[in-house]
């Protein structure tokens, strides 16, 4: 990993110079898309002659570490071969970037862990990867697309129309991209940052391709790719498809490798009536036998199973619930039901469920209007004493909306964050205690002293300094490291 520029072979070399003998497979998400990257693991798994000789490597955030053991070991279950692939689980590395908002695809705006896919040679050692996206089924062995002979960095195959089966061009892919583009590339400062591009030139889908790993590491395509993204950010956003694009861009589309169409086709998602003759008369082509056809997860024959193994978590969405009750041991701030109800914070079988919190008769308050919803968090207030110690008990149920009828979901996580201590020599410092769960996550480096007794687990500062409210978290989906009182924290 590396090399000097000038000690890599000549291109026409680089394929002799890697053993290809094992194939080498990258996905990156987070817990969200386990559902997705359990078809497509298992498809691909499914397809391969010899699935002893082939590395599937998985970059995640940290935090979805723990969960992702256990889908591995879910899907080694489900799978049942007694050799099949390899799995390295990779931890997210920061981009060198800023991934801000993507004007192309507003979805994926903020989403760094999609940009591992222009830093694979950051995981993978080998001399090639298969990228492909976690809504990917495999129908083939994919060892034939990793050992094509390659004259490019990337192979991937055009983004297409489907209806007509004709390529898309950057006009098509973003409104507006000649002029503004050609506008960019004429300011003094992008010039030399931005290759020449046309409107009308054609560009490839990025849910799957090939890429040489050596080429991109000798091409220093990994840190043209950053430039770009900064030069970019403002006029387009961040968005990874147009980017891999004008860093590969040609009038023929000369500077990447074009794969058959049959490799990426993108409509068999839908069902057979409504794709588009285009589609259906290039599937009866003999080789769409050895295609590798992205598709979404309720493709019919195609999808495998969520296994019984693996259950994705419920998400429990405070953001987008609302506080319809707040008025905890029926102190306020509001009248009424004595507890707080986030109504509509989830759904269960199609029907909305709230979460409903109630507070043992201990409980008190020492300013009742801040037990409140901040944002995507939930603020409990309580009255700390000079001497002694101060506790209340909170049952978190959910239950059917509106009512108080439990609800059971399969599998759902609540975090708490924020867990310290007072300036006052570690006199008053928190400890949250919780039964009932099936397990807890902390992350690595934490400052908590963890202590289990029975079904009960504490979970009490232990940091030598305290560190006051300036590195309180604001939003529990953008948590940060910040230095305050001459320490630095880190939010997660």
């Amino acid at each position: 990993l590396g090399a000097d520029a000038s000690a890599v072979p000549h291109p026409t070399q680089l394929e002799e110079s890697g053993d290809l003998s094992r194939i080498h497979v990258a996905y990156a998400l987070d817990s969200a898309n386990f559902d997705g990257l359990m078809g497509s693991m298992l498809s691909l798994s499914h397809h391969l002659e010899e699935p002893h000789k082939c590395t599937i490597h998985v970059i995640l955030p940290d935090t979805d570490m723990e969960s992702a053991k256990d889908f591995v070991r879910c899907f080694q279950e489900e799978l049942g071969q007694a050799q099949g692939p390899e799995i390295l689980l990779h931890k997210l590395k920061p981009t060198d970037f800023h991934v801000g908002s993507n004007q192309i695809q507003d979805r994926l705006s903020g989403k760094e862990v999609l940009f591992a896919k222009v830093a694979l040679d950051n995981y993978v050692d080998a001399p090639r990867v298969i990228w492909l996206d976690t809504d990917t089924i495999v129908q083939s062995d994919l060892a034939d697309l990793y050992r094509l002979p390659m004259r490019h960095t990337l192979a991937a195959s055009l983004e297409i129309v489907p209806a007509t089966l004709k390529p898309l061009t950057f006009a098509d892919w973003s409104k507006g991209f000649g002029e503004k583009y050609t506008k960019l590339r004429e300011a003094a400062n992008t010039s030399a940052v931005l290759p020449e591009v046309k409107a009308s030139w054609p560009i490839f889908n990025s849910g799957v391709y090939l890429l040489d790993l050596e080429r991109w590491r000798a091409e220093n395509l990994g840190q043209r790719f950053a430039h770009l993204a900064s030069a970019l950010a403002v006029s387009f956003g961040v968005d990874d498809q147009l980017l891999l694009n004008v860093l590969l861009a040609s009038p023929d589309g000369g500077n990447f490798d074009r794969l058959d169409h049959l490799w990426n086709v993108g409509t068999l998602g839908v069902p057979v009536s409504a794709r588009p003759s285009s589609i259906e008369e290039k599937m009866k082509d003999p080789r769409a036998q050895h295609g590798n056809f992205r598709a979404l997860r309720e493709v019919e024959q195609t999808t495998p199973t969520t296994p019984t193994c693996f259950v994705s978590s419920t998400p429990l969405d405070f953001g987008s619930s609302a506080l319809t009750s707040n008025n905890l041991n029926g102190l306020g701030p509001r009248t009424g039901e004595e507890a707080m109800r986030f109504a509509g914070i989830s759904t269960s079988e199609g029907a909305l469920v709230d979460l409903l919190i109630t507070a043992s008769s201990s409980y008190e308050a020492k300013e009742i209007q801040e037990t409140r919803l901040v944002g995507n968090l939930v603020q409990i207030n309580m009255q700390g004493y000079r001497e002694e110690s101060a506790s209340a008990n909170f049952n978190f149920s959910l239950v059917a909306s509106g009512t108080n009828d439990p609800v059971q979901l399969p599998l759902f996580v609540i975090t708490f964050f924020d867990v310290d201590q007072q300036r006052n020599n570690g006199k008053h410092r928190e400890t949250i205690e919780a039964s009932g769960f099936e397990r807890y996550i902390v992350r690595q480096g934490h400052q908590l002293n963890i202590t289990e007794r029975g079904d009960v687990t504490s979970f009490s500062a232990s940091e030598k300094e305290p560190s006051g409210e300036c590195d309180n978290p604001s939003d529990p989906n953008n948590l940060t490291v910040v230095t305050c009182n001459n320490r630095t924290t880190d939010q997660s």
